[in-house]
């Protein structure tokens, strides 16, 4: 499979350093499309918007995980129509690498999500469909938005809206 971006610490601001050993996790993230129009994660209590996916759990199916994952975080049951590639990331601070395996998919069942978690309640998630271009905006913009006070978080999720970043550029390029 072709790595369509690469993120390290100076792609986030960050002071790059080398690290000999490294924990390694894998991810699966895309592109969900409804109505020409594509959902994004609002995390509007601490500033930023994603999109979805997650780490992909031990001995389970890239493709089974991404399907799952955004059925439980979007309501929504998905067609993958095709995976586009990898994005590596390699986050020296917290020493560990990971793959993540990029999707894009249409919805073929829209329920709209109701049974929010405690810590999605407190971030006050909202799931957004937005068209292409305004996905891209909300999610580059989101670094002048970030309301995170502890550090180790604020890393993490400048990691995560990178990659949502480079996932849409992408995108947006191949279409």
């Amino acid at each position: 499979m072709n790595i369509i971006s690469s993120i390290n610490d100076r792609d986030i601001g960050q002071k790059s350093i080398k690290f000999s050993s490294a924990n390694r996790k894998y991810g699966a993230y895309g592109i969900i499309k409804k109505d020409d129009k594509i959902a994004l994660i609002n995390v509007s209590n601490r500033g930023y918007y994603l999109l979805p996916g997650s780490i992909i759990l031990d001995n389970e199916d890239y493709r089974s995980s991404f399907i799952n994952t955004i059925y439980k975080q979007l309501g929504v049951k998905i067609d993958i129509k095709k995976v586009i590639g990898e994005i590596e990331e390699e986050r020296c601070l917290t020493c560990y690498k990971q793959t993540s395996y990029v999707f894009i998919a249409d919805v073929l069942e829209y329920n709209e999500k109701s049974d929010y978690t405690e810590d999605e309640i407190f971030d006050d998630i909202k799931i957004e469909w937005v068209n292409e271009d305004r996905a891209l905006v909300l999610v580059a913009t989101a670094y002048d938005n970030l309301n995170i006070d502890d550090a180790e978080d604020l890393y993490r999720i400048k990691f995560e809206v990178k990659r949502s970043q480079e996932i849409l550029e992408v995108y947006l390029r191949s279409i």
